[in-house]
């Protein structure tokens, strides 16, 4: 099972015994509890999978792997142990790939999730803080210049403890502020109301995904945007307009774009789906897209059918004719308050 002595094993009656004595009653993400979870999307950044591959470390990708999806503290004794065994590695394999993230710097440390309570800063805590840390004052003038509003003390508590905790750099988490104002605007109007707890969350997303300097956050921006720019045409494709996605047709259309499938692929699906079904049956589609991703595109698919999607579909033909919507450019409020606090993290160090 592990590397550790048999006697230690032999002293608990079962799997579910050795995990409770090891982790008390902590609820447990192993073995088949993993089904819990299952259909939870894990997105992994370009930088993060270009710092795994280039490692060249098996186990090192599958102890992030571990870690990020599912938690636990490979620092902490117990669960060093039960994450090894479910692994089946020895002590000192374990060990090493500890060793080897932590050379890469990416060793998840950060919650996976925020707190379902909000943490407790009092007034006093929030105002000493503000008066010795002047890229947090930086940060927080920036959220609610951004927002359009005066944060709740309350809300000062949920951004003090992003900043201290999801081990971002004040610049990274304001990039993260304003990538969370675009895309609630884009997905529901201007008048869009981004809560603390969405940027909370957003934040300890970029931390499981590796983002760790603002070098990787512009660069995560950059493509979650290119994410969310191609999520809107394919839903124009569908004749979806005049209303946000659902949940459900959001988490479709995310998985979609994972696969292996360039946009023609994914209409062509769409095409055959509405010939069939008389409407867009995502389940139906789903299967399509999945099969074509894993066995690729049958040969049936014929010129003529290609035409008939072309006839139909603006948005491919607008594509084709190279019309694209221009990309915004950033504020250049926001240049100006990262050019500033750039000057605020160089004084630290003078």
């Amino acid at each position: 099972m592990c590397g550790f002595p048999a006697s230690h094993l032999r002293r608990f009656k079962s799997r579910s015994h050795m995990e409770k004595h090891l982790h008390g009653d902590r609820p447990i993400l192993s073995g088949r509890t993993y089904m819990a979870n299952e259909n939870r999307e894990i997105h992994i950044s370009e930088a993060t999978a270009r710092k795994l591959l280039s490692a060249r470390d098996a186990r090192a990708c599958m102890l992030w792997l571990r870690l990020s999806c599912f938690g636990g503290d490979a620092g902490r004794d117990g669960d060093g142990k039960l994450i090894a065994a479910e692994l089946g590695w020895s002590e000192a394999e374990f060990r090493a790939a500890v060793a080897q993230l932590e050379s890469l710097g990416m060793l998840p440390s950060a919650p996976l999730e925020p707190a379902e309570e909000p943490p407790h800063y009092t007034a006093a805590d929030i105002s000493e803080t503000l008066e010795r840390d002047a890229a947090f004052a930086e940060t927080l003038r920036y959220t609610q210049t951004r927002l359009g509003r005066t944060l709740t003390t309350t809300d000062v508590g949920r951004l003090l403890s992003v900043y201290q905790n999801a081990g971002l750099p004040a610049g990274a988490l304001m990039l993260l502020v304003s990538y969370c104002d675009n895309r609630a605007k884009r997905r529901s109007g201007e008048t869009a109301r981004v809560t603390m707890y969405m940027i909370e969350k957003e934040a300890y997303r970029w931390a499981r995904d590796g983002v760790t300097t603002e070098s990787e956050a512009e660069a995560h921006v950059r493509q979650l945007e290119q994410r969310e720019e191609r999520s809107a045409r394919l839903a124009r494709m569908f004749q979806i307009t005049g209303r946000s996605l659902t949940a459900t047709e959001r988490a479709y259309i995310d998985r979609w774009i994972e696969l292996p499938l360039d946009d023609d692929t994914i209409y062509a699906a769409y095409d055959r789906t509405v010939v069939n079904t008389g409407s867009l049956k995502w389940r139906y589609m789903n299967k399509i897209l999945e099969d074509w991703a894993a066995h690729g595109r049958p040969a049936e698919e014929t010129q003529e059918g290609a035409q008939r999607r072309s006839d139909r579909n603006p948005e491919r033909s607008g594509q084709d004719a190279g019309t694209r919507a221009p990309t915004p450019s950033p504020r250049r409020s926001d240049s100006e308050r990262l050019r500033r606090l750039r000057e605020i993290e160089e004084g630290k160090h003078k």
